[in-house]
């Protein structure tokens, strides 16, 4: 038994042993592919302290190096200290490194500190960043690997986003911008990030042209979009509306002088100007925008209209019913045929002045199909379906054709009561309007 439970713990450490080595080749890999891109010129500390020690400088450098390394950067190791910070800048340059890392290191009895200088060489913001960390010799594995995940932090820097900046907005409130932009400062940069940002504040339809200037610095990437605004409407202009007036026309939209030109929006409104169209029987009517910019802040925008020809309900059918007549049905619609002006009746001549009479409403037409539907289920039809209207048209005059499926009617069977209060169960009968033999409702 207890061979088998010591076999089974070498088994169980081996396995745990590969799946830690795995995950540490595969967090180095990761570091390596999204950190490759920052180049570091490394020089040997300069050493102060006892003359015996003085090998932990070139020590110190190869353990930060391989260490550095191992995290994902490209280290160039110095054979010496720098001399100056100039020396440091112009070696750095020629690496075609970003940064030069240099500084003194101090060994005081059994202590010692590192204070490394991380200073930029690239073009823009210069600056120098010191990274200060004290140990003592009896645990310098531990201060080599804190050190070391320190400075790397520093220097990945200029892989993150530092700032986040708008320019070219006038009128769009630049948090608005940033909000679809989805970044924040602190991100790592992503050229694809950025890509999709470009995409979310175009969607915004404000704007006319975006640009995005990318600047480096020690701190992180300098994010700066650019943006052009559209222009804000001068005039709304109208043109080939001859049955509906421009005042009728300008009180459906929704569209104002000096709102932002913004295609979706015109689209919208142009639909609205399509659907009052269609109320009034033009079908068929089309509607385009177009606007003119005027000045660079100003545009004028145009709706091109080309009216429909006007045209009425001859008749309504109702296709596949048998235990209604069309003239019973017909009563339940919201949707009517068109009668002469003559007929005598309040509806009519409702209708008429109102200007619509015998006019096609898909939605009205949606309703009636639901009226008609109730109308059967509350007559026993349970299974009554009525399917979607057929439109047919036939110069200016259309024919309706509403299709209807009964299945059968259905009746009351059996209505009981159980109840444990009353023992005469007659008086609950007598309040129940359900009774035996008549249609399901």
């Amino acid at each position: 038994m207890d061979h088998s439970q010591n076999l089974a713990k070498k088994v169980f450490l081996i396995n745990l042993f590969w799946f830690l080595w795995m995950f540490c080749l595969i967090g180095v890999s990761h570091a390596q592919t999204s950190t490759s891109k920052i180049k570091v010129v490394l020089f040997q500390p300069i050493y102060h302290g006892p003359s015996n020690l003085e090998g932990m400088a070139k020590e110190f450098e190869d353990a930060i190096g391989r260490r550095l390394t191992a995290m994902g950067l490209s280290i160039v190791l110095q054979p010496g200290p720098a001399r100056n910070a100039q020396e440091a800048l112009e070696i750095g340059k020629k690496e075609g490194a970003p940064f030069s890392v240099y500084g003194p290191m101090t060994v005081v009895g059994k202590s010692f500190s590192m204070d490394l200088r991380v200073a930029w060489t690239g073009e823009g913001q210069k600056g120098v960043k010191i990274v200060s960390e004290e140990g003592v010799l009896s645990q310098k594995e531990t201060f080599l690997d804190d050190f070391s995940k320190t400075l790397f932090d520093c220097l990945i820097a200029p892989l993150k986003i530092a700032s986040l900046k708008v320019v070219g907005n006038r009128r769009v409130d630049t948090d608005a911008i940033l909000q679809e932009a989805r970044l924040r400062e602190g991100d790592p940069f992503d050229q694809e990030k950025i890509k999709e940002s470009i995409k979310n504040i175009f969607k915004m339809g404000f704007f006319d042209d975006i640009r995005v200037d990318v600047k480096d610095s020690p701190e992180g990437k300098l994010v700066t979009f650019l943006v052009r605004e559209k222009p804000c409407i001068r005039k709304i202009i109208f043109k080939g509306n001859k049955a509906i007036k421009t005042e009728k026309i300008r009180e459906t939209i929704d569209l104002k002088q000096y709102d932002i030109v913004n295609e979706k929006k015109l689209m919208e409104n142009a639909e609205k100007i399509k659907a009052l169209y269609g109320e009034k029987g033009y079908l068929n009517t089309k509607v385009s925008t177009s606007y003119v910019r005027v000045s660079e802040k100003a545009a004028d925008v145009t709706f091109n209209i080309v009216e429909g020809k006007r045209a009425f309900i001859k008749k309504i059918e109702i296709e596949g019913n048998k235990a209604y007549s069309d003239k019973e049905l017909k009563k339940l619609l919201e949707t009517r045929e068109k009668q002469p002006f003559w007929k005598p009746s309040l509806s009519n001549w409702l209708s008429l002045l109102k200007g619509g009479a015998g006019v096609l409403k898909w939605d009205a037409l949606e309703r009636d199909r639901g009226r008609i539907s109730a109308y059967y289920h509350n007559h026993g039809y349970i299974d009554a379906k009525v399917g979607k209207p057929r439109v047919k048209r036939k110069g200016n005059e259309l024919y309706i054709t509403i299709p209807v499926e009964e299945g059968e009617a259905y009746r009351i069977g059996k209505v009981a009561i159980e109840q444990d209060y009353f023992k005469e169960k007659g008086v609950l009968f007598d309040k129940i309007q359900t009774k035996t033999g008549e249609k399901f409702n």
